[in-house]
Parts: C-alpha cells; structure tokens; sequence
C-alpha cells in the first residue's frame, strides 16, 4: 500500500515537471518569435531610413551639380569677356602708339614751320626703311597677342567642356567606381545572414544600391568640377594680372600724349 502511494506521487511530480518543462517552451517560443519580429521591424525601418537617407543626399547632390554647372557657365562667359577687354586694351594701345608718333611729328613740324629745310635723300630712305621695319615689328606684335588670346579663350573653353561633359570623352568617364554593395557581399551572401524579404524589402535594398551608385557618380563629377574650376580661376586671375599692367601701360601713353600736346598747343 505504502508503495503504492509513493508510485502515485512520483508519476504526480514527474507529470507536473513535464507540465512546467512545456510551459516554459512555449513560453521561450513566443518569446523568441516576438524577437523576431521586433529584430525584423528594426530591419525594417532602418532600411526605410536608408532609403530616404540617400533619396535627400542623392537631391542635395543633384542641385549641388545645377549649382556647379551654372558656375562654369559664369567662368567661361567671363573667360570671353576677359577675351574681349584685352582685344580693346590692345586697340587703344596700338591707336596711342599711333597718336604718339603723330604728336611727335606735329611737334617737329611746329618748331621748324619757318625753317629752310634740304632733304637728304640716303636719309629719307634709311627712315623708309625703318618705318617699314617698325610698321612689321608691330604687325608682328598685335598678331601675337591676338593669337595669345584666342589661344587662352580655346583653352578656357576645353576646360570648361570637359568638365561639364561636352567635351569629346563627356559624361561617361565621371563615375568608375560601383559603390553598391560594399562590404555587404551580393544577393546570395546577404540572404545567408538576413530574414525572408518581402517584395518591397528588395524593391528598397536595390533602391539604395542605384542611389549609393548615382550619388559616386555625383561625387566624381564635382570633384572634377571643382577642380576645373581651381585651374580655371587661377588662370583668370593670372590674365587679369595681366591686363592691369596692359592698363597701366595705356594710361602711361595716354597721359605722355596729353601732356605733350597740351605743350605743342602752349607753344603754338
């Protein structure tokens, strides 16, 4: 009888052990399937985030590009006026020459209008030689220095194509790198180490991989931009150097021609 009842009441603790034991299972699945979904919601919203993280960085380098075409617009129109100021600087130059060798002819003939005057002829010939000398010294000059321009107006302009891809390689050769997928593997490796995605997971994921790839094409081409445009200003500010001393000059001239007609003008 005694026996018996220890029989009982070992088969009573053994059947509630195995009670608990199915308890605390299911519990530790519920559990475990809530961590799932918790991890999985994370996922989810972190992709979301990511995608709209490289939408608005993706827009903010497609204005910063706008931004950056429009500013070498600005430096090749400038280029082209820079162009334009030196050819007239040029001009005046080469009318006060021409107003100087005048000013000084009228000097001469004011001081000797009474005088008697016998023309040597190996004289006159020599000065028709060296006018003519002179005349091809100058000719040679102006040439030059129209040459000098147009060449650093072509220059300016080719730099300024290729940068905005006008120019004969254009657009192609701004982004060589693929930036998706970079320390993430591909689809297979991924899917080793990820949840079951949904159509939408993967509309998102490849998404974020042709933004990730648009936004290294961006990158390459205003590094290139801004490069460009460094050799672009410093060489305008070198031709502007150059005009200001071409403007310095000018106003040496114009102001040695008036001085010295105002002293012709005096003595006549």
């Amino acid at each position: 009888m005694v026996a018996t009842n220890m029989a009982a009441t070992n088969m009573a603790a053994t059947s509630m052990e195995v009670s608990n034991t199915t308890t605390m299972e299911v519990q530790q699945g519920q559990e475990t399937e809530e961590d799932v979904d918790r991890v999985s919601q994370q996922i989810r919203d972190t992709r979301q985030e990511s995608v709209n993280s490289t939408r608005n960085a993706l827009r903010a380098l497609q204005e910063a590009e706008e931004s950056s075409g429009r500013t070498m617009t600005q430096l090749g129109e400038q280029s082209e006026q820079l162009g334009r100021i030196e050819r007239s600087l040029d001009s005046a130059q080469i009318h006060a020459d021409n107003a100087q060798e005048k000013a000084g002819e009228l000097k001469t003939v004011n001081r000797s209008m009474f005088a008697i005057h016998i023309k040597n002829p190996f004289n006159s010939t020599k000065k028709r030689e060296k006018e003519l000398e002179e005349a091809k010294r100058k000719a040679a000059e102006e040439l030059a220095q129209r040459e000098a321009i147009r060449h650093e107006e072509y220059q300016s302009k080719q730099r300024i194509d290729m940068a905005m891809g006008n120019g004969a390689y254009g657009r192609a050769q701004g982004n060589t790198n693929n930036y998706s997928n970079n320390g993430r593997g591909g689809p297979g490796e991924r899917s080793a180490y990820a949840f079951e995605n949904t159509a939408e997971d993967d509309a998102q994921e490849n998404e974020i991989d042709q933004n990730l790839d648009a936004m290294g094409g961006y990158l390459a081409r205003l590094k290139t931009s801004a490069m460009t445009m460094n050799q672009e200003v410093n060489r305008q500010n070198e031709r502007m150097t150059h005009i200001t001393s071409k403007t310095d000059n000018l106003h040496g001239s114009v102001t040695h021609n008036t001085a010295l007609l105002q002293k012709i003008a005096k003595k006549g």
